[in-house]
């Protein structure tokens, strides 16, 4: 039973290293992009928001992509416990993300839930999208 469920952890920790990884080139990027957005924090803070969000979410997708594919060399059973698989591992860390951003004096709890949202849509949406991919080849 215990190799039955290796291609479960396979692709969560694939797509969760994926996902941290590109969340630290997409920081890096949107610090250089707006750098110099405007000359109230305002523009800067709302261009800001969004870049991220965007990149989070490509991230997510690239991440759970990634994941379903692991999960699929790693012998899942089937598409759709590689795709849970895949999609698992950015959505754990989307969601320990925005309960962190609850607090404080940030964003509102309703932008941080549909940022939330968006990115994980993003992270089963890739993961889907490569799995019917393996699942057209195999």
């Amino acid at each position: 039973m215990v190799a039955d469920g290796r291609f479960l952890l396979r692709g969560i920790t694939a797509g969760a290293g994926t996902f941290i990884l590109t969340v630290l080139v997409a920081m890096a990027a949107v610090a250089v992009t707006t750098a110099d957005a405007g000359t109230e924090w305002a523009d800067r803070h709302t261009l800001t928001a969004v870049l991220f969000t965007a990149l989070w979410a490509l991230a997510a997708a690239g991440a759970g992509a990634i994941g379903a594919w692991q999960a699929a060399e790693g012998g899942a059973p089937h598409q759709a416990a590689a795709r849970l698989a895949g999609a698992l591992g950015p959505t754990v860390l989307i969601v320990l993300v925005s309960l962190t951003a609850l607090g404080g004096e940030g964003a509102s709890p309703g932008a941080v839930v549909a940022e939330a949202v968006v990115e994980i849509a993003a992270a089963f949406a890739g993961a889907g999208a490569l799995a019917r991919r393996l699942e057209a080849e195999g």
